[in-house]
């Protein structure tokens, strides 16, 4: 009996050291829930772990890659505190049953995105800013791939709960082949699925050292707080001609083939989830969804997250309304059987990016009740205009000297309380240093 019980206790003390939230340890107590661990965590605490890494599926998958739990050593259901999702594991990350909270009522509640990659190579790794491929250079260029592999790192260590895969200057409007885009997307994906990797084993290995660090690691700082917990690799799905520019979206049909052959089913054996970012209308944003649904056929995969760029007063680039325009995503993927984790405004002033969330507040019942949350990253750049293109610009768009990491902190926790926005990050000259102290004071008001 005091083997049960002791047992009982430990699991819940291992929960808590995972969550590092004692709020959600407190829930699960008066609840009675049985604790249950995070397989890829419980590595710190010196239990066995499956060699593979877990990837996500359902028992009732139609996917053309069936799934089952023969390969791990462990098929249960497992919760994720970070996105709130159940997870089960098996060979493919093509379905999933998942439970999602919509609006995010208090700072606990929010997933926060990594930043802007680009600039963090370019600034402080010393990477050319290549004028036709952008950040691509650090995939296609092996002497760059450690440098690539470090930035991801370093916006895990900020707290980062996902990192986005650098693949999103690799697109045919830059002069990319299709096969070209299918080799260097894999050298994308395993680059961060490294990162993560190498980031996971270091906390484990360091954390296994004392059994004291259970304990400390719960009332430690923020920074030790980020790194409890499985961090996660998206998959980018970007504009395939140009940003910001709905003029020149691909048609349809060729834009839906290309994202699926050349993006989604060459990268889906290395990341968690899709973000389709940068976009610029609502049609390009389905066309990206049109390829997620052609490839999981059920239409349950890792979370999915769209994002698109907004203008002075808050449309779309497209001239649409957020409203609008997120109004045609939400029922196409529902006519397809997708279940979106997320729209998001990204790459886009912050002033405008607040106007696109007051809009927004006039579908929040229709996205509450899809399980859908709301989400935004802005950029530090200084306005775009609406003919921008890469091709034409030899020198860097300026950024702006107004929104350092206070002001960007101070406007994100005034978008979790003012619009209910649960997903978080930066864009172009975001670093990881915003992501920290972002990090820090959602961390410091978890349990008030």
């Amino acid at each position: 009996m005091r083997t049960g019980m002791w047992r009982g206790i430990r699991g819940r003390i291992y929960q808590m050291y995972l969550d590092s939230n004692v709020c959600m340890l407190l829930r699960f107590l008066l609840a009675g829930s049985k604790a249950t661990l995070h397989v890829s965590d419980l590595v710190v605490v010196g239990l066995p772990v499956p060699i593979r890494r877990p990837r996500l599926c359902s028992t009732t998958s139609r996917s053309r890659l069936p799934c089952s739990s023969s390969s791990s050593s462990w098929s249960g259901p497992v919760w994720n505190n970070n996105h709130h999702h159940y997870y089960h594991y098996g060979t493919s990350m093509r379905t999933r049953r998942r439970a999602t909270s919509t609006m995010a009522k208090n700072p606990s509640e929010v997933v926060v995105l990594d930043g802007g990659t680009g600039e963090e190579l370019f600034t402080r790794w010393n990477v050319p800013d290549d004028r036709t491929i952008w950040s691509a250079i650090a995939v296609r260029e092996e002497r760059y791939h450690e440098a690539l592999k470090q930035v991801h790192l370093s916006f895990l260590k900020a707290g980062c709960a996902y990192v986005t895969c650098n693949n999103f200057g690799i697109t045919p409007g830059v002069g990319f082949s299709e096969e070209s885009m299918k080799e260097l997307n894999r050298v994308a994906g395993r680059i961060a699925r490294d990162a993560v990797s190498t980031f996971s084993s270091s906390f484990s290995s360091s954390s296994s050292s004392s059994s004291s660090s259970i304990s400390s690691s719960v009332s430690s700082s923020s920074s030790s707080t980020a790194i409890l917990g499985r961090r996660q690799v998206l998959g980018s799905l970007p504009p395939l001609v140009e940003s910001y520019r709905p003029d020149k979206v691909m048609e349809h049909e060729q834009g839906r083939r290309v994202y699926r052959e050349c993006i989604v089913d060459v990268m889906d054996e290395y990341v968690d989830g899709w973000l389709a970012e940068t976009l610029s209308s609502s049609d390009e944003v389905i066309m990206a969804l049109h390829a997620i649904h052609d490839y999981y056929q059920d239409g349950c995969t890792g979370p999915v997250y769209v994002s698109m760029c907004v203008k002075r007063g808050g449309l779309v680039r497209s001239g649409e309304t957020a409203s609008e325009a997120s109004t045609k995503i939400l029922e196409k993927a529902r006519e397809w059987g997708i279940q979106l984790s997320g729209i998001l405004f990204n790459c886009s002033r912050p002033e405008d990016i607040t106007r696109a969330l007051v809009d927004m507040a006039s579908i929040q019942t229709m996205m509450t009740t899809m399980g859908v949350a709301l989400g935004a990253y802005p950029n530090r750049l200084t306005e775009i205009s609406d003919t921008w293109e890469l091709a034409t610009h030899p020198e860097p768009q300026a950024m702006r000297n107004d929104l350092d990491e206070e002001e960007f902190v101070r406007l994100c926790m005034q978008w979790v309380s003012q619009h209910g926005v649960g997903i978080l990050g930066g864009c172009c000259g975001i670093g990881p240093s915003y992501l920290e102290r972002l990090h820090r004071r959602l961390d410091s008001r978890r349990c008030p």
